[in-house]
């Protein structure tokens, strides 16, 4: 796998999260994980938990935190098709609590949502993708207050939790 590939697809999670302004964005790595044979790994402990306050909401942006990483991997060049078929399944799972009661309610979801992530990874988080993948391809591995600063010099923002 290149690995300027792989730090696209992890900065695509890693931009994304820090756009949504979610929490507990923990670290982004390009250290190759041999038990679930990830090539890189952008660790984050969201709550999306039925019945908590604000689930539906917490869910619907981790479906999006889960798509934006194969659509920034689409950045590299030549690439047609993601190789990360982990992030669909547990974008799967998400998508299978908000429509309970239907598997292709879940899966027209998760459709939706990823043409969302498209547009805005193609879009407004075209640059600040790019950006922080090279920084990413540098550095290897970035912890949780470093990616935070990074976040928001990338995307212009004056803290972290202030959006564009």
């Amino acid at each position: 796998m290149n690995r300027h590939r792989v730090a696209l697809h992890e900065s695509g999670h890693a931009v994304m999260h820090a756009w949504l302004r979610m929490e507990n964005l923990d670290s982004i790595s390009l250290i190759p994980d041999p038990h679930d044979q990830s090539w890189g790994r952008c660790t984050s402990r969201i709550l999306a938990v039925p019945g908590l306050p604000g689930w539906r909401l917490a869910a619907r942006k981790h479906l999006l935190y889960r798509m934006a990483g194969s659509e920034a991997e689409l950045l590299f060049p030549r690439s047609r098709v993601p190789t990360n078929l982990g992030d669909r399944q547990a974008a799967l799972k998400v998508a299978e609590t908000l429509f309970p009661e239907s598997q292709e309610g879940a899966y027209r979801y998760i459709v939706i949502q990823k043409q969302r992530a498209r547009r805005l990874v193609r879009g407004v988080l075209r640059t600040p993708i790019i950006e922080f993948a090279d920084i990413l391809e540098r550095r290897v591995k970035i912890d949780r207050e470093d990616a935070q600063e990074i976040l928001m010099r990338v995307l212009g923002i004056r803290d972290y939790w202030d959006r564009l």
